[in-house]
C-alpha cells in the first residue's frame, strides 16, 4: 500500500555540508506501519549527502580505506558490500579513529560515534542525533487537531533489521516529530560533561568559576558555536 502522509514546514532549512544547523520535520500518517526512512528528509538522517572516501585507522597503525557514510538516526557508519548493499561497519577489530574528509570520529561504547573537534587536557566532541517523539491525534471540527495520548506509540517503535518505523496497527492518524540534536561534549581528567549552557559549563568546572567567567563574557562566547567552544576548551588547558 503507498504510503499517504503530510509534511508540515520545517522551523530551519538544511543545506548539505553546514555541519551545525538544526532541523526539525513532522510526519502526518495513518499507516499501519510507518517507515521513517522512506519520509525523512535526507538532512535527518544522514551527515553526507553520499558516501565519501574514509581512512579506519587502527590502534596499530594498520588504516583501511573505505566509503562511509554517517547514519545519524541508526548511529551507524555505513558502507556499500561489493553487491551493493548498504552494510553497517562492524567494531570488531575495534579501530582507533575514522577519517570522513576534514572530520574526524571515535567510537565510545557508551556514547556511539563522536566527532572530535579538540584533543588534548580538554577534549571537545560533537554527538548528532535525530530524535523522534511520535502521538497519535484526532481531527476536529473544521480540521483541527485534538492530540490524545490514548496509545503509548513509542512502544511501537522499532529499529529491527535496521530500519527505523513505527508500527500502528489501529490505523490511529500519528504526529511523528523528528529533530536534529547537537551535544558537546568536554572531557577533563577523564570525565566528561554535557555542555549546552554557560550554566552548565559553569557548574561542571566550579574550581575554575571567576576566570571561566570573565572569559566567556569578553570572548562573547556562544554555547552553539563549535569554534568558540574549541577556544573555551584550550582556555581551560591553561588554567
Amino acid at each position: 500500500m503507498k504510503t499517504s502522509f503530510l509534511l508540515t514546514g520545517f522551523a530551519l532549512i538544511f543545506l548539505w555540508g553546514s555541519a551545525f544547523t538544526q532541523t526539525r520535520q513532522t510526519i502526518h500518517s495513518s499507516d499501519p506501519q510507518v517507515n521513517i526512512e522512506e519520509l525523512a528528509e535526507p538532512a535527518l538522517l544522514f551527515l553526507q549527502e553520499d558516501f565519501e572516501d574514509a581512512r579506519i585507522i587502527f590502534a596499530d597503525g594498520k588504516v583501511n580505506e573505505e566509503k562511509l557514510r554517517y547514519h545519524i538516526l541508526l548511529d551507524e557508519m555505513q558502507f556499500l558490500s561489493r553487491r551493493g548493499q548498504v552494510q553497517n561497519l562492524s567494531k570488531r577489530p575495534a579501530f582507533e579513529r575514522i577519517e570522513i574528509g576534514d572530520k574526524e570520529f571515535v567510537y565510545d561504547p557508551e556514547a556511539s560515534y563522536l566527532q572530535v573537534l579538540r584533543e588534548g587536557e580538554v577534549s571537545l566532541f560533537l554527538k548528532r542525533e535525530t530524535r523522534i517523539d511520535a502521538q497519535p491525534i484526532q481531527r476536529g471540527a473544521y480540521g483541527g487537531v485534538d492530540r490524545t495520548s490514548s496509545i503509548d506509540v513509542m512502544d511501537s517503535f522499532t529499529t529491527e533489521t535496521r530500519e527505523v518505523r513505527f508500527n500502528n496497527p489501529g490505523g490511529q492518524e500519528l504526529e511523528i516529530n523528528l529533530r536534529y540534536v547537537e551535544t558537546f561534549l568536554f572531557e577533563k581528567n577523564g570525565e566528561r560533561a554535557e555542555i549546552g549552557s554557560r550554566r552548565q559549563f559553569l557548574r561542571a568546572y566550579r574550581e575554575h568559576r571567576s576566570e571561566l567567567r570573565s572569559f566567556i563574557r569578553s570572548n562573547d562566547i556562544d554555547f552553539d558555536n563549535p569554534d568558540d567552544l574549541v577556544r573555551l576548551a584550550e582556555f581551560l588547558e591553561n588554567l
